[in-house]
């Protein structure tokens, strides 16, 4: 279902953000009107791993994630951006500070770089 308004909807936007790539497998499998024993069939499963699959929050097969995905029609740049970890919520900082036993190098009065030709 190319073009498909389905996957530029509201609650596609909502399980990609927080990264359920099954809960996109779910929604696929039910607007084809599948069951999950029907998904479980094509893709060589039972109907209780698809199950556990899209109630999951991690992916534990990314290789089973991939089929179903592909299977329902999930388009493949919603299933990417369903996988790719969160950016950083705030500003990542480095704190760095010496140990009060911390040794410096003596200052020296000057460098010399010698380059040999």
């Amino acid at each position: 279902m190319p073009g498909d308004p389905l996957w530029n909807s509201a609650k596609v936007r909502e399980l990609v953000a927080r990264r359920q790539p099954g809960g996109l497998v779910r929604l696929g499998r039910e607007h084809r009107g599948w069951t999950l024993a029907g998904l479980g069939e094509h893709l060589g499963c039972s109907a209780a791993t698809v199950s556990r699959m899209e109630r999951r929050t991690q992916v534990t097969d990314l290789t089973l994630i991939h089929l179903a995905a592909s299977a329902v029609g999930v388009p493949r740049h919603v299933l990417v951006s369903s996988l790719v970890p969160p950016a950083p919520s705030g500003q990542a900082s480095t704190r760095v500070s010496a140990s009060p036993h911390a040794e410096e190098d003596p200052p020296t009065a000057h460098c010399v770089f010698r380059l040999d030709r």
